[in-house]
């Protein structure tokens, strides 16, 4: 597939070195947006091809670091590892990339941020061990991508860590986030995680099908 007649010269790039031949629904509405330096909040119940959107942008960010902070925030390690390897796949160098979760090893995950690790896929748990004492600093986060935020802003067993977490953040970062539905607590909170996001909404793969056959 050709996507050079939609698709930004940055989007087109990560597209072909993630191997991305078609666009799933969630891909084609959460990619340009995200490419184009705008934050972005993607609510629905869709999510065939949403973390391989999510890995595809974060490789882009890996592949041209600054030196400044890149984060993906997962609310469970799977997640966490599944993007984590995804961005190995697609990124020629990935010195700069770590993982951070609660099951990971601790020694191993303060070692590569010592040495210089500034591209970080994590939990929101995993992520606050290390800013507490120290090993990381997050005043000078770029880029923010979250999964299911409505679930970090909503439960008890994320809130805490998250709320903390953003906190050490600057206003300044692009922020990304997805979420299953807009809830009280996500819409109350909206306006001091984004900044005048563009809004998508992400159908099933049931939905899309009944709009291709004409219902």
């Amino acid at each position: 597939t050709n996507f050079s007649d939609r698709f930004s010269e940055p989007l087109q790039k990560a597209l072909q070195s993630s191997g991305i031949k078609a666009l799933t629904s969630v891909q084609r509405s959460l990619l340009p947006p995200a490419f184009e330096r705008r934050d972005v909040l993607a609510v629905g119940m869709g999510q065939a091809g949403l973390l391989s959107a999510m890995a595809v942008i974060l490789s882009a960010r890996v592949s041209r670091a600054t030196g400044k902070i890149i984060i993906g925030l997962f609310p469970d390690s799977p997640l966490a590892e599944q993007v984590h390897g995804q961005i190995i796949q697609n990124v020629e160098d990935a010195t700069s990339l770590v993982l951070l979760t609660p099951e990971g090893d601790f020694d191993e995950q303060e070692k590569a941020l010592d040495q210089g690790a500034r591209s970080l896929i994590a939990t929101p748990q995993g992520l606050l061990a290390h800013v507490k004492i120290g090993n990381i600093s997050l005043s000078s986060t770029e880029f923010l991508i979250v999964h299911s935020l409505d679930r970090m802003v909503d439960e008890k067993a994320f809130a805490p860590a998250m709320n903390e977490v953003l906190r050490f953040m600057p206003r300044t970062r692009q922020t990304i986030a997805t979420a299953r539905e807009l809830s009280a607590t996500l819409s109350k909170n909206l306006t001091k995680i984004l900044k005048d996001p563009v809004k998508v909404e992400i159908e099933d793969l049931a939905i899309d099908i009944k709009k291709a056959a004409g219902y």
